[in-house]
């Protein structure tokens, strides 16, 4: 028992330290007892609108006891291999050398899955991919399934919309038997990491966009000191519903999207960052 506590700690503030070093890109600790809890904590420039949640179709997200504080808790993983899953997206335009960090836990009451693997898409349209070294096992702790530091590969660097996955690797639940819909397990202190890309350091600059009216219908007005070279709206499940070729300083932008809460990412040169704003639809 001393020894598992003396572990936790060990990673715990090895993931606090770590951050230290890196600039955070995304984090979730699941600090509030509420499921605003989804809504990303800590976060980077183009990462504020940010959320973590399952697909596949399981149950919805509770809050239940984490390692720390609170930890998010999904049950209905039965069948799930290959397609039921917990997942987050970002932003790592700028930034390289993307790490990522987690803990899990399935209990030995109302099982859970017991193997996971980590997968990565680029936007929308792209395949889900294994990353290297990305199989593990979750049991009743929060150490057998803790990943720290964890390279993602090279094609989630410098990227506008990035897709990660906890995905079940089989049907097998913590105590060998399969899933069942009952089945629960839970995920917490999420973080990603990233270094600011070779060479951005000193170059990258910050332009300043304006949007409005917002709220709006759909029409709006763009505007920017520094020529707009493209604009992609995302909904909130990170799925990219427009994609507009620009090339001006304003656009009238001429949407027929449904009523709620959208994304909208304004990109320009090479020498400046990408802009993300929260647009609402009513």
């Amino acid at each position: 028992m001393k020894r598992t506590f003396t572990l936790l700690i060990v990673l715990f503030f090895g993931i606090i330290g770590y951050a230290q070093q890196d600039v955070i890109l995304v984090k979730w600790t699941f600090a509030n007892d509420n499921l605003t809890d989804t809504l990303v904590e800590t976060y980077s420039d183009l990462n504020g609108d940010a959320t973590m949640g399952t697909m596949g179709g399981t149950t919805a997200i509770s809050m239940k006891n984490g390692l720390t504080t609170k930890a998010a808790q999904a049950e209905g993983w039965d069948n799930g291999m290959d397609t039921k899953a917990w997942r987050i997206f970002l932003n790592t335009t700028g930034y390289e050398n993307i790490k990522l960090n987690s803990v899990q836990q399935s209990g030995n009451t109302d099982p859970g899955p017991k193997d996971y693997k980590v997968q990565v898409k680029i936007g929308e349209a792209g395949a889900w991919t294994d990353i290297p070294n990305g199989v593990y096992e979750v049991a009743n702790d929060w150490t057998t399934g803790a990943l720290v530091e964890k390279p993602l590969p090279e094609i989630c660097n410098n990227q506008p919309l990035v897709f990660v996955r906890w995905v079940m690797a089989s049907n097998l639940s913590v105590v060998g038997t399969d899933v069942l819909a009952a089945g629960k397990t839970k995920i917490d202190n999420i973080m990603v990491t990233g270094d600011v890309l070779s060479g951005l350091n000193e170059n990258l600059s910050v332009s300043e966009v304006k949007i409005y009216p917002n709220p709006s219908v759909g029409n709006m007005q763009i505007e920017s000191e520094n020529r707009i070279q493209y604009v992609e709206i995302f909904n909130n499940n990170g799925s990219k519903v427009v994609e507009i070729q620009v090339n001006e300083y304003q656009y009238a932008l001429h949407s027929k999207l449904s009523c709620g809460l959208y994304n909208m990412v304004v990109y320009f040169g090479n020498q400046t960052k990408p802009v993300c704003k929260r647009i609402v639809v009513e």
